[in-house]
């Protein structure tokens, strides 16, 4: 069994030459929204194809994770702090340093009661 019959058989659509590597031809399985692309040299044995098919398979995985820690950084990004913010940053200083005032003044102490 060559590898365009395994490709075949495990139900890869052949692309033709793949256009980075004229020596190697594309093949892609669509599953559901997403699918896998496969770059096989033309005359590649069948044992190639596992190795092919794993290291597509965690190149897919790696630009899906690196998407999605992308889409996480941006979301924490914001283009400038906001009136609002520094009013809000200065309001818990002030509550911090009374907090911080209060803390310190000694405490009356109850009176005692002699027996």
């Amino acid at each position: 069994m060559t590898a365009p019959d395994l490709m075949t058989a495990l139900g890869y659509a052949c692309l033709g030459r793949d256009p980075a590597m004229q020596d190697c031809q594309l093949w892609l399985k669509q599953c559901g929204p997403r699918g896998l692309l496969v770059s096989l040299p033309v005359n590649a044995p069948a044992d190639d194809v596992a190795e092919a098919l794993h290291d597509a398979g965690a190149r897919d995985k790696h630009d899906e994770i690196a998407g999605r820690w992308r889409a996480f950084t941006d979301a924490l990004k914001f283009p400038g702090v906001s009136e609002v913010w520094q009013r809000a940053r200065a309001l818990q200083a002030q509550q911090h340093d009374a907090l911080a005032l209060a803390g310190s003044m000694p405490k009356e102490q109850p009176p005692t009661v002699k027996l």
